[in-house]
């Protein structure tokens, strides 16, 4: 199987990515591209106000553990002149953009101004080639578009991050019964010996399953939505907590995953930062242990976060690969799944 990290709301469009980024808070200088990263392009005119919604993105994507850089560049300033490097930190510090931004002029990658229709101007750059995407060639378009042909990439090739084998693919389908899993799990301040299926079946409720991973970075901003949909729609919440057991990114542990559910001050969730700076509140829920991964690869789940919808009888209600991936998809996201079945 293939282990990657995704995210639950815009960027679960596209799957995302396994690697690890160096955070950086200097944007003078250009930091060096890791070679077998592909690179997301952004440029902007320091006159243009658009865009300003995507930096959010652009610092997920660059803080979260991925196989993507993200470099920024500002072709001029207010009075529409040739951008300096002192005009491209004043840009980036007051849009609070983390990532490495640069004037236009010169940059590595031979963008000119005369290439540029439209601000923001959004291009990708692949290091390698995989099935209908090419290394070496600069792909522009819109940030969503760009963001599913990474998907598309990040899914083609191995790398850091990933694991594959041989093994049978889970296939998954709504209207199953969910696979056993059994493991231990932190429950009412303290790890037991617990069952998914036992637990669901003696409440009689739906659950949102979600599947996640305390160092994964999109996983330490996931957390807001579902707990705003366990309120809506009266729904249990299990996380089943995966350690990507392949991925050197991952350094997960049982304390590590008690700090997360706490929100305790703890330093190492998400990329080097502290477990009390996730997004949402402390959480009563149930934690499972899966460190080793063995329920992740029985769910077929390849990446983090993932969520499912349960019914009281532990049957699969909403599967979220059946509501995209092709033309004819519904796209259906979780809080519609459940406005579906609950509302």
């Amino acid at each position: 199987m293939r282990i990657i990290s995704f995210t639950l709301s815009l960027l679960m469009l596209a799957s995302v990515f396994a690697g690890c980024l160096e955070d950086t808070d200097d944007n003078s200088e250009p930091t060096d591209q890791d070679p077998a990263n592909a690179t997301l392009i952004v440029v902007n005119s320091e006159w243009n106000p658009a865009g300003q919604d995507d930096y959010p993105i652009l610092n997920e994507i660059f803080n979260s553990t991925q196989l993507i850089d993200v470099i920024g560049f500002l072709d001029q300033n207010t009075n529409g002149e040739v951008a300096t490097q002192e005009d491209a930190t004043s840009f980036a510090e007051s849009n609070g953009i983390m990532f490495p931004f640069s004037p236009l002029q010169s940059n590595e990658f031979e963008i000119n101004s005369s290439d540029i229709e439209g601000l923001p101007y959004y291009a990708i750059l692949f290091p390698t080639s995989c099935d209908t995407i090419s290394s070496n060639q600069l792909y522009f378009g819109n940030l969503n578009d760009l963001i599913e042909m990474s998907e598309e990439w990040v899914l083609c090739t191995s790398g850091e991050g990933y694991e594959t084998n041989d093994e049978e693919e889970v296939n998954l389908q709504e209207g199953d019964l969910i696979p056993e899993t059994i493991s231990h799990a932190y429950v009412d301040n303290s790890w037991i010996n617990y069952s998914l299926s036992e637990s669901i079946n003696t409440s009689g409720n739906h659950h949102i399953i979600l599947f996640t991973n305390t160092d994964c970075g999109y996983c330490m901003v996931a957390n807001s939505d579902i707990e705003t949909y366990a309120e809506q729609y009266s729904v249990d919440v299990v996380y089943i907590m995966v350690g990507f057991q392949s991925a050197s990114w991952s350094n997960t542990s049982q304390e590590e995953i008690v700090a997360f559910r706490n929100m305790d001050n703890y330093s190492g969730c998400g990329k080097d930062t502290n477990c009390d700076s996730r997004d949402g509140n402390p959480h009563n829920w149930t934690y499972v242990d899966d460190l080793q991964d063995i329920n992740m690869e029985n769910w077929g789940v390849i990446g983090t976060p993932t969520a499912f919808i349960v019914d009281g009888e532990s049957k699969l209600v909403w599967h979220p690969d059946q509501h995209r991936g092709d033309e004819n998809s519904d796209d259906e996201d979780l809080g519609q799944g459940l406005e579906r079945i609950l509302g």
